[in-house]
Formats: C-alpha cells, structure tokens, sequence
C-alpha cells in the first residue's frame, strides 16, 4: 500500500522530522509512505479574510493539479471540522479503504486550512483534533496516528 502525504510546508525542525521519520520507516515492508510538499503562498502578518480566502484558492489550485495525477487514490483531508476517530476506528476506516485500492493521499493545509474545493474533493474529512496546532506536530501526530493504524490492522503490540 501507498501513502502519499502531500502537505503545505516543509518540516523545519530536525527533531520533529526525525520523529515522523521513524514512525514512517516502521511501515516499511508493507506499507510505503512518499511525500508531495507544495510551498504555501506567503501572507503578510495580519493578513485580512480576503488575502486568506485568495492564498487559499491559489494552493488549492495547486493541490487538485497534484490530486488529478492520482485519480484512483482515497483522498483524505486533515481538516478541523472533519470527523474525529479513535485509533480503532481510524484502523477501521483504512483497512475498509485498502479494499478498494492500495494508494491514499492524506492531505495537510497550510497554516489557514485547506480550500472549500480541496475539502470537496476528498473522499473523507479528517480531524486529529479539535484543538489548534502547529503544521509540524500535526504531521508527527498522523505520522504516529498512521503507524497505530498499521500496528492495530497487523496485530501488533504496539497498540495497547
């Protein structure tokens, strides 16, 4: 099976990224993870609605042209007023997918989110949390979240 991050932002911080790194070398073997990073259009520091809505329609241009290359994947968008899982039910939920197809696309916004035509094109919506946090620990805590997943699927000790 295939995962495909593709998400708005580099991962700066060296612990944050060796982290997630390590989550995602535990897959390997059944599971590969590969990663599309797209570059977030760059806002003034108080940007007002109407540059955010406008930054946010720019990547989203971006974003379905990368989704349009991967037609047949489970497009998946990570978004605060998507569905919260438990680690079971997130398990559920992609054992359930893996038997339509092998390749997902897990998407991450920019600081703003993702655009309303990014959100409509995904097959589910996502939360991790309802809580707000930082791009970087939003991808260590799915890098985490994904190899739970994997973990409860195989029967792994892992998962207590």
């Amino acid at each position: 099976m295939t995962v495909t991050l593709l998400r708005l932002g580099e991962t700066k911080d060296d612990r944050v990224r060796a982290l997630c790194e390590d989550f995602e070398r535990r897959l390997t073997g059944k599971w590969r993870v590969e990663h599309r990073v797209l570059r977030p259009v760059r806002l003034s520091d108080n940007p007002s609605e109407k540059e955010i809505a406008a930054a946010l329609s720019r990547e989203a241009d971006e974003i379905l042209a990368a989704l349009s290359a991967l037609p047949r994947a489970t497009k998946i968008a990570l978004c605060v007023e998507g569905k919260e899982y438990s680690s079971e039910q997130f398990a559920a939920l992609i054992g359930e997918k893996m038997q339509e197809g092998s390749h997902f696309v897990f998407l991450i916004g920019s600081s703003y989110g993702l655009d309303s035509r990014v959100k409509a094109a995904c097959d589910v919506r996502l939360s991790l949390s309802k809580m707000t946090m930082p791009h970087e620990l939003c991808r260590l805590f799915f890098s985490e979240s994904l190899y739970r997943a994997y973990t409860i699927l195989h029967s792994m000790k892992y998962h207590k």
